[in-house]
């Protein structure tokens, strides 16, 4: 016979029960093996809460449940298995319909409806268990932050962590490199100056490397260098867990009310008059941007990458002769977004890709008709797509439909309170809401009517033909604007989306 063991184990459960992962192994094989279990294979989470149903471990177990035969599945305790009530009876109800047992090393599960009922009531409690350290654990880190203790360990650049007094200490040589930079900034370099000056002079960034500009943008607003360090500012609540939970799911970083902040004391590195005179000039440079910019990028806004889906800006980038050229760049490249893997596609040319966008925009303004056919032509191909669109969405809103009255049998049933299926309800109407949105936009689009779109622009043609190749910057960039919904850009193609009509593309190579 073979079986699965799965083990979990995260920091509070450790600290509090001593369940550690190969002791939870050895338990849970000898209950294999009492039950003349032959093949035994585990598979495990570390670090990993158990109010999160995507782990990697489980995930991998549950896929092995769908490839093969399995006599036994072996947890601990039901906590083990989720400390959520709903995910608890979910995976439970998965093992099951596989043909396998279900079984606990400290827990008598009997697949009856006394011994269901028992089962429920014991997620119940492990749910409301999680919380109640969650609340605690949060209490006693305010509590100690509000008697002036540090409560995580993670300096700022510039200060070290004293584990003993749960307090910073100013590092030296950190310290001359941080005062250095509001040097400069008060005398009034920009980031992407003081950025380049520590690169060229080979400092080391906080984690190595080199300097980015992110990175300086922070430190000089940073109260902490005058010597007031907040906790309880950001609430990060769920977002160590985000890598396990879809992209729907993930939780955000985001700032507290000021009242909720808890300021503590620690040693300043910066004066607070020169702290001020660089808050003054960083004003100033973010008042007057706009005017002072380097560079003008002609399709600004509108140009998305067609790898990954982010937007693209425009960047100036030196070359090895240290002259600035224009680039547009993948967000997601440079400089980067939390959560989401580097996009490797190339930096794009901005003067070859806004000279082939001009290019087809010129074209249709000088001869609209050529325009009128090829979009007559992408219409019937798109009507089709639109349609195939239309029905998978039509097929979502049953599958949700038909899993809010799952959600509503479960509450009738007893077997999700008020508190949970409140949420849940809220949730899927959410998503419902999304796609009956989608469904009526899938709708006019099939039905739109490409004749008056295209008059339009005929009319936009006979204004600017004329004098198309005099247009100033400003001038074009409203006019693309005019035509073109968004053009997405890979190392190999461009393809312009145009407005009339909407959803039409035409793809050139780049």
């Amino acid at each position: 016979m073979r079986a699965i063991v799965y083990v979990r184990v995260s920091t509070e459960d450790q600290a509090k029960h001593g369940y550690s992962l190969p002791a939870q192994i050895e338990a849970c094989k000898n209950r294999a093996y009492a039950l003349g279990c032959t093949m035994v294979e585990v598979f495990s989470d570390e670090g990993v809460s158990g109010s999160i149903l995507d782990r990697p471990g489980l995930s991998s177990a549950r896929d092995r449940l769908k490839e093969t035969k399995v006599d036994y599945f072996i947890c601990l305790d039901p906590d083990r298995l989720a400390r959520n009530l709903s995910h608890q009876l979910m995976i439970t109800e998965e093992i099951e319909r596989r043909g396998t047992k279900l079984e606990f090393v400290n827990f008598d599960w009997q697949n009856t409806p006394e011994g269901r009922l028992f089962y429920s009531m014991r997620g119940a409690i492990a749910e409301y268990e999680r919380e109640k350290i969650k609340e605690r654990s949060r209490r006693g880190k305010l509590q100690k932050a509000k008697s002036g203790k540090i409560t995580h360990p993670a300096p700022p650049f510039g200060y070290v962590f004293d584990p003993v007094e749960d307090a910073f200490h100013v590092d030296a040589r950190q310290a001359e490199i941080v005062k250095q930079i509001f040097t400069w900034a008060a005398e009034g370099n920009n980031s992407y100056r003081i950025v380049e000056m520590l690169n060229e002079q080979g400092i080391p960034a906080p984690k190595g490397g080199t300097w980015q500009r992110a990175t300086i943008c922070r430190m000089l607003r940073n109260q902490a260098y005058i010597g007031i360090y907040y906790v309880n500012k950001h609430n990060t609540e769920g977002v160590k867990h985000n890598r396990y939970r879809p992209e729907s799911e993930k939780k955000k970083r985001s700032i507290r009310p000021q009242d909720e902040w808890i300021p503590i004391p620690i040693p300043a590195i910066i004066e607070p008059e020169l702290f001020q005179k660089v808050q003054e000039n960083l004003d100033l440079q973010r008042r007057l941007r706009p005017g002072l910019s380097k560079a003008f990028y002609l399709l600004s806004g509108i140009v998305r990458c067609g790898a990954c889906g982010s937007t693209i800006h425009g960047n100036l980038i030196r070359n090895s002769n240290k002259k600035p050229l224009r680039y547009y760049v993948c967000t997601a490249k440079s400089p980067g977004k939390p959560n989401t893997p580097k996009c490797i596609t190339r930096n794009h040319n901005a003067d070859k890709l806004e000279a082939a966008v001009w290019s087809w925009v010129e074209r249709v303004i000088k001869s609209p008709e050529i325009l009128s056919d090829e979009l007559n032509s992408i219409k019937a191909t798109n009507k089709l797509q639109l349609e195939k669109n239309l029905q998978e969405v039509t097929a979502k809103i049953s599958q949700i439909q038909e899993e809010k009255q799952r959600v509503l049998n479960l509450y009738q049933k007893g077997l999700i309170n008020d508190e949970d299926i409140e949420p849940r309800l809220k949730e899927i109407a959410n998503r419902m809401s999304f796609l009956e949105q989608k469904y009526r936009q899938l709708m006019e689009a099939i039905n739109r009517s490409t004749p008056a779109e295209l008059q339009e622009l005929k009319q936009l043609a006979a204004k600017y033909a004329t004098h198309i190749d005099n247009l100033a910057p400003e001038e074009k960039q409203y006019l693309i604007r005019m035509l073109i919904k968004r053009v997405e850009v890979t190392d190999t193609s461009i393809i312009v989306f145009t407005k009339a009509p909407t959803d039409a593309h035409l793809k050139m190579p780049i």
